[in-house]
């Protein structure tokens, strides 16, 4: 059973990056030892199974290197147009008022975006609106009983990584609509206001699927399978095949 421990930590220690996960390895182990037995091959067959599962070129075959990475995320960041609020303070008043300040603000684009076909449209409409997102915020934060000054532009900035439900948005340089709250110094919260994964079943974690479907269609393949936190099944697919060919190749099946 060596070989099996040996496949799983060459496995393991390859790059992982977008798509590709860990589970995906040791579910085509699973199904490989399911298969076969080890006793079915002969000495010379696993010591050419050992130095195949030895070499990391092979498994990076099927896992982005980080300039494909790199501009994987520079493709998602140039589709997409992202919200950045930022609060007053880390009061717990002030962070309330924030998400207070979103929400109307949500609700108030949701209309003027939704027919929207491209991020520099996105941009556009929201740029025209600057002063409407402004006067919304400060009625909310008037009406809960302060007087915070608003400021709502935009910028492009860096993003952490974020996860929205199922999706996982790397980290980056991104455009975004930033609205900043009094002093701004408060924790933030980030989404992407276009496409539309802001509107969020946020105790459910759930991603509206009409945003989702059109983040697919802006996306390239590569670069949507980037963003799934659980990769999509022909994704899986197409690597254990990869891995089955390598296999079928250097032990004679």
């Amino acid at each position: 059973m060596n070989i099996y421990k040996m496949a799983l930590s060459a496995l393991i220690l390859a790059p992982v990056v977008g798509g590709i996960s860990v589970h995906m390895i040791q579910n085509y182990m699973e199904m490989k030892e399911k298969a076969e037995t080890l006793s079915a091959y002969s000495a010379e067959q696993v010591n050419r199974l050992e130095a195949m599962l030895a070499d990391e070129t092979i498994l990076n075959e099927a896992v982005p290197d980080a300039a494909e990475s790199d501009a994987l995320t520079e493709g998602i960041a140039g589709a997409v147009l992202r919200f950045h609020v930022r609060a007053n303070s880390d009061s717990e008043e002030d962070q309330a008022l924030k998400f207070l300040v979103r929400d109307g603000i949500l609700k108030e684009m949701a209309p003027l975006l939704e027919e929207t076909a491209s991020k520099a449209e996105a941009e556009q409409i929201i740029g025209d609106h600057l002063q409407d997102i402004e006067r919304t915020a400060e009625a909310i934060i008037q009406e809960a009983g302060y007087d915070y000054p608003v400021r709502a532009y935009l910028t492009e900035e860096e993003f952490p990584i974020k996860e929205y439900g199922d999706m996982r948005f790397p980290s980056g340089t991104y455009q975004a609509l930033r609205v900043d709250i009094g002093e701004h110094e408060g924790a933030n919260w980030w989404c992407v206001m276009y496409p539309g994964l802001c509107f969020v079943e946020t105790a459910g974690g759930v991603v509206a699927t009409e945003g989702k479907e059109e983040l697919k269609q802006i996306l390239t393949p590569e670069e949507y399978a980037q963003i799934l936190v659980s990769p999509p099944e022909n994704a899986e697919i197409e690597y254990k095949s990869l891995l089955w060919e390598k296999w079928q190749q250097l032990t004679g099946d």
